[in-house]
């Protein structure tokens, strides 16, 4: 037997036959969050891809939608006290119903 993808994440804007390299997921009114590493990738302390800061956004029949999380990403960072070029390690994600948030 061949395992056969239910759905395909690709990364960044999900216009291209990379896939994402997905590091979270976490479930929210019925969605699924599935988000990468948050950070920009760089040569030489300039930006070259923004791909690991989109998440994607997955209903239960399988529509995915990609979403640009920089903003929200950056928020992180500094609330904690890095910027650009540090990055936080984001593992697992969950939201809570209790505090929306």
């Amino acid at each position: 037997k061949k395992a056969i993808p239910w759905i395909y994440l690709g990364a960044g804007n999900g216009k291209t036959v990379k896939g994402q390299k997905s590091e979270w997921a976490t479930k929210r009114h019925n969605l699924l969050y599935v988000g990468s590493s948050g950070n920009e990738l760089a040569r030489d302390g300039v930006v070259t891809n923004k791909d690991l800061m989109w998440i994607k956004v997955i209903n239960p029949e399988g529509l995915v939608t990609h979403v640009d999380w920089e903003n929200r990403y950056d928020a992180l960072r500094k609330q904690v006290g890095i910027q650009f070029p540090g990055s936080l390690v984001h593992e697992s994600a969950l939201w809570s119903d209790i505090h929306q948030r």
